[in-house]
């Protein structure tokens, strides 16, 4: 269901620049952060409901056997479920004290219930995003490549490269934090019979290195160019919106590349990966859940929000009400097909 092996950045290598896929970590930690999206998920359906007054019937959050139910103020009966798969508020089809039903319900005030969920989502995205860049700092990828290691007793070593020296251009072509720069550049690392560097060394030394490959290999490990600023409150708060348009860009493309196996990959925005372990690693993990169940829920097809959106707009053009039998099958057959992507996306993140 939800995609989190979409996220191409630059490891370590020996004398190359090649990419790896972020993996969520094991079951357990699958199934806590994808709690959590869809907490945040249902909280944006209640927070609307409860603001235009719709009748609210329960709360659910997983599937399965009841393990914890309670109810709040509003007398609103919330259940957790043993497997944390999926939620959903369920909307009353009658009327409850001052509220009114989900049936009687204006067509605005249906929909603003039905997007809440997505929409808050990206605002929790982009409120995550903001709080990191304001306290540990926005990390950018800057132009070159860093050397962080020197193989002892090879031509890098020989030619005098250190660690902590930035490539800034490889035979005369510059290094950019772009996807095609980043390629072109392993390119010419991988098939030039000699490699012409220029490095910048310290605040302005600069100087020039040539090497030629011996047995494929240039003696030295590059990692990517970043730097950390601790951003203002106002900027941080730009920074999150920023964040979160490229994360959901990021994941619509992973989203049509997984329905579309048959063609070739679309190509992944060059974005930055924290390293595994780190607050910064379990946060992006965080806001991944949250931006994937946002698109996945906005694609129009049942038992999406985006499918919602849309027999409510057909109801109120046609002035008819469909089927609700109808309807309910092809959310159950909308379930099923959400399930197994759900099921093809951790087996991969599990194996591959």
């Amino acid at each position: 269901m939800f995609c989190t092996r979409i996220n191409p950045c630059i490891p370590k290598v020996a004398g190359r620049v090649t990419t790896r896929r972020h993996v969520t970590h094991g079951l357990v930690e699958t199934a806590g952060v994808l709690s959590t999206g869809v907490i945040v998920h249902e909280a944006g359906h209640l927070l609307a409901a409860k603001w235009r007054k719709i009748s609210v019937d329960h709360v659910s959050i997983g599937i399965g056997p009841v393990l914890l139910a309670f109810s709040d103020n509003d007398d609103i009966p919330y259940l957790l479920r043993a497997i944390p798969f999926g939620g959903y508020v369920s909307l009353r089809d009658q009327s409850k004290d001052d509220t009114v039903s989900i049936d009687d319900a204006s067509i605005v005030d249906k929909i603003l219930v039905t997007v809440a969920g997505p929409v808050c989502n990206l605002v929790f995205t982009a409120f995550l995003s903001a709080m990191v860049s304001g306290t540990l700092g926005h990390v950018s990828l800057e132009n070159g490549l860093v050397v962080d290691h020197v193989v002892a007793g090879t031509g890098a070593s020989r030619a005098g490269m250190l660690e902590g020296d930035v490539i800034r251009s490889v035979n005369g072509i510059p290094v950019l934090p772009t996807r095609e720069s980043y390629d072109r550049t392993m390119l010419e690392f991988a098939t030039a019979p000699d490699v012409e560097l220029d490095i910048v060394r310290g605040a302005s030394i600069r100087h020039r290195v040539s090497l030629q490959p011996a047995f494929g290999r240039l003696g030295f490990n590059v990692t990517p160019n970043t730097s950390t600023t601790v951003l203002a409150p106002v900027s941080a708060v730009r920074r999150g919106i920023k964040d979160t348009m490229s994360m959901t860009k990021t994941v619509l493309i992973a989203i049509l590349d997984m329905v579309r196996p048959w063609k070739e990959s679309t190509g992944h925005p060059l974005v930055y990966i924290p390293d595994q372990g780190t607050w910064r690693d379990a946060v992006r993990t965080l806001q991944l859940i949250n931006v994937n169940i946002a698109a996945l829920m906005s694609f129009p097809v049942p038992p999406m929000d985006g499918f919602w959106v849309g027999v409510y707009i057909y109801e109120w053009l046609s002035n008819t009400k469909l089927d609700k039998k109808s309807v309910s099958v092809a959310g159950r057959i909308g379930s099923v097909i959400l399930f197994t992507l759900f099921i093809i996306s951790i087996v991969q993140d599990l194996l591959l």
